[in-house]
């Protein structure tokens, strides 16, 4: 792809960005021990996506939300990390407050890029990844996982 550099700009320039503009919601989520569930996202093109899930991110991210709505305690989050290779070419705020306002659960869904993941583990109720080595991180931390796809 000739513009490929392109996307890699955009990310060098959104991870800047975030460290900024989520540092007081990094603090809120790390303010929540077990007290939120924790999505892991996919590369949108990743090959676990295509060929043993069958759905898209976004249909995955709905899924999560819509059983959150219906099964999670009223105090709980749900918190969705963003794959960093997918920085430049994904931005999933605008879905997910959609989602968050057709289910009822506006504010207790989050969405965060650049957080330390093994500290997002170590304090989660548990976590949801689709065939992710993320899954194997989150068990070697002791959360509960639950691994979405065939693998």
């Amino acid at each position: 792809y000739p513009f490929e550099f392109l996307f890699w700009f955009r990310s060098l320039y959104r991870k800047y960005l975030y460290k900024f503009t989520e540092k007081k919601l990094n603090q809120k989520i790390y303010s929540l021990e077990k007290k939120y569930f924790l999505a892991i996202l996919q590369v949108y093109n990743d090959t676990q996506i295509k060929h043993h899930y069958k759905k898209s991110i976004e249909e995955f991210m709905e899924e999560l939300i819509l059983s959150f709505a219906n099964h999670a305690r009223a105090k709980s989050y749900l918190v969705f990390k963003h794959h960093p290779m997918d920085r430049g070419y994904r931005n999933y705020s605008k879905l997910i407050n959609e989602l968050s306002q057709k289910y009822h659960v506006e504010g207790r869904i989050l969405y965060v890029h650049d957080t330390y993941l093994p500290t997002l583990l170590k304090k989660a109720l548990g976590c949801i990844t689709i065939n992710s080595t993320v899954g194997l991180s989150a068990i070697l931390e002791g959360c509960p996982t639950k691994v979405c796809g065939n693998a």
